[in-house]
């Protein structure tokens, strides 16, 4: 399971929807920023299809992702 906050300086939307096609739940914060949810996957999972959307996207911009006491950026 993971549980993670997703922040960038550049709108999250697509991001976000393109998780939700992963089968995450995701919620916005605001346009910035937002959470993600999943029962069946781990962070390497998730870094990983943050990858993926941010290609999907073309997004440059760098996303710091917080779960647990774990940050990173990717």
């Amino acid at each position: 399971m993971i549980i993670a906050r997703l922040e960038s300086t550049k709108e999250l939307s697509c991001i976000l929807e393109k998780l939700e096609a992963l089968e995450y739940t995701t919620t916005a914060y605001d346009a910035k920023s937002g959470f993600v949810y999943n029962s069946k996957n781990t962070h390497t999972n998730l870094t990983s299809d943050i990858k993926s959307a941010k290609t999907a996207c073309k997004f440059t911009t760098s996303i710091k992702v917080q779960y647990g006491t774990n940050n990173s950026s990717i």
